[in-house]
This record gives C-alpha cells, sequence and structure tokens, in this order.
C-alpha cells in the first residue's frame, strides 16, 4: 500500500487526486473502496490511473460502472490473456543471478508455510528480487515507504488470475466504453502485447505508450521518470 504515493504528490500539484489503498481482501470489497473514491467526484467525472494490479481492478470498475468514469489510464498492466502471463516468471528468473535465482524459489516455498510473520518476511524479501528484476535503472530508495500485506496480495490474486484464465478479464475490459490509455515500460516483464493487442482489438477509444529505458514501475526510473511524467500529464490535461 502506499506504491503510487509519488505519483499522487507529483500529480496534486496540478489535479485533485485521491488514492485508493486497495485494503479489501476480494475484489468486490476493493471495487467498493474505489467507488468510495470516485463518489468524492462530484461536479466532474474522474479519471482513474490504475497501476499493476491497480489497472486490473480499474477495468472491472469500469466494466461494471460505465458512466461513471471520463477515461481510464493502465500503467504496468499485466497481460489480459493467459497465453502472455508465462513469459513473466521467465523473464524474471533471467534478470536474477545464481543466487538470486536460488532464494527466489526457497523465498516461494517458505510463503506457503502457515505462520504469517514467517510469510511476511518472505515476501519483503521476495518482493525486493521482483523489484530488482522489474527495473531498468532505478532511484535509490524510490520504494522505501511501501506498505506490504501479503495476507490482501494472496487473497485477491487467487481470485484475480481465475479471471484471467477464465476470460471474464478480458471481457471485462471489451466491456468498457470511455476511453482508454495504457503506459507501459519496454523493459517491464509484463509482455506489452498482452495489454497492446486487446487495446488495439476493443472498441473503445485507445491509446497506447511505449516508454523506452523503463521497468515496471515508470516513476521510479532514472531515465524514463521524466517522460513518463509528461505522457501523464498530457492525457490527464
Amino acid at each position: 500500500m502506499g506504491e503510487m504515493k509519488p505519483v499522487a504528490q507529483q500529480l496534486s500539484d496540478r489535479f485533485g487526486v485521491v488514492e485508493s489503498l486497495n485494503k479489501g481482501l476480494t475484489i468486490d470489497e476493493q471495487l467498493q473502496e474505489l467507488m468510495e473514491c470516485v463518489a468524492i467526484c462530484t461536479k466532474v467525472k474522474p479519471i482513474i490511473v490504475g497501476f499493476s494490479w491497480g489497472a486490473w481492478l480499474s477495468i472491472f470498475f469500469a466494466a461494471q460502472y460505465p458512466d461513471l468514469l471520463s477515461k481510464l489510464i493502465l500503467i504496468g498492466c499485466g497481460p489480459l490473456e493467459e497465453k502472455y502471463a508465462q513469459v513473466i516468471h521467465e523473464t524474471r528468473i533471467k534478470r536474477l543471478n545464481a543466487k538470486q535465482h536460488k532464494e527466489f524459489f526457497s523465498l516461494l516455498s517458505e510463503m506457503e508455510k502457515n505462520s504469517l510473520v514467517d510469510r511476511n518476511a518472505a515476501f519483503e524479501k521476495l518482493g525486493s528480487l521482483v523489484s530488482l528484476s522489474d527495473s531498468y535503472d532505478p532511484v535509490e530508495g524510490a520504494e522505501e515507504d511501501i506498505e506490504l500485506h501479503p495476507e490482501v496480495y494472496f487473497s485477491v490474486w487467487n481470485e484475480a488470475s481465475e479471471l484471467r484464465e477464465n476470460g471474464q478479464l478480458l471481457d471485462s475490459f471489451n466491456r468498457i466504453s470511455c476511453p482508454v490509455v495504457a503506459i507501459h515500460g519496454d523493459y517491464d516483464p509484463h509482455p506489452s502485447e498482452g495489454i497492446r493487442v486487446p487495446l488495439k482489438q476493443s472498441p473503445c477509444n485507445s491509446q497506447f505508450e511505449l516508454l523506452k529505458n523503463c521497468g515496471h514501475k515508470p516513476w521510479i526510473e532514472k531515465q524514463a521518470g521524466e517522460n513518463f511524467y509528461q505522457t501523464l500529464n498530457n492525457h490527464l490535461s
């Protein structure tokens, strides 16, 4: 939680911003949290900016409430179809050295244990390895304020992954009626085709922006951060 705090702070110089922290243990609970944020906007239809899992959550929201949003901006969106998902894990592993590779699988095994304390520690270490593989040239200390909640991740991800496997995620995406913009890093292990292809096939007004020398989180990247904020501001204006 708080992963997009730097983005919210940056945008708040020009726009009114509400950051949804997504604490719910189910997708429906997180959709309700997002609705509470959207309901604050009483004079204009808001734009939702969703990152990673938040991009998927935004898709479900836009499909369920088509008249509430003026635009949807998806950052680092995971692939919407299962056929594109296999490469994510493979790409991450290739970017780790032998020691990190061994630790990665050891931590995955630890998280299967029942001890929440052990799981929390393993989740934090695993997150550091994932961040290492997902980033191209990150600013040092850029993710120090992130609050980890593995119980939320495991609960929601089990539900979300099934919706991608059975096609409901893609179906929700194809029911979106507002304009959609996808911003994606060229170094992101989530393959850009996983969002770019559905965008092309979608009936909505859509745009795809590929950022060079950029990993999964554009705002922490030294070489892409400025371009990211410029691109994002252009689509918010």
